[in-house]
């Protein structure tokens, strides 16, 4: 059996490290900065994502040790990696609504882990970073 849709589309999410040293301003920069530090995300979480599923439903313990131990750290990261990228000036807006819709999933994952078999909490967040150019984090 295949892994829950929001499983997959969050291990795909989870970026590992990037350096975001950027000093900001332009929008190409921003861009390139931002969807590296969302690429970089399968190396880490994909194999546990994988482990978890095996073909099957993980449980409730089993989805709360993984959003706790793995997808809420990741993810916490990303967001924080992205707030510390300066974006163009005129987009700040913009970013911070991405950067919100991303936290309020974050949010919603810590609240009740079980969204992550049964629902997507990040798809507003994937959907405004695609649309924004961030297409590295709008999956």
């Amino acid at each position: 059996m295949k892994s829950p849709p929001a499983l997959a589309v969050l291990a795909a999410l989870l970026a590992g490290g990037c350096s975001t040293d950027y000093e900001g301003g332009d929008k190409d920069e921003f861009l390139s900065r931002g969807n590296a530090i969302c690429e970089a995300s399968g190396a880490t979480v994909k194999p546990a994502l994988d482990e978890l599923v095996e073909g099957r439903l993980p449980t409730n313990s089993e989805l709360r040790s993984f959003a706790g131990d793995v997808a809420l750290p990741r993810l916490q990261e990303r967001v924080d990696q992205l707030r510390q990228l300066d974006p163009p000036s005129a987009d700040r807006d913009e970013v911070d609504d991405i950067i919100r819709a991303y936290q309020k999933g974050i949010d919603r994952i810590s609240a009740d882990p079980r969204q992550l078999a049964e629902a997507d909490p990040l798809l507003e967040a994937y959907a405004k970073a695609g649309a924004y150019g961030l297409t590295a984090c709008a999956s």
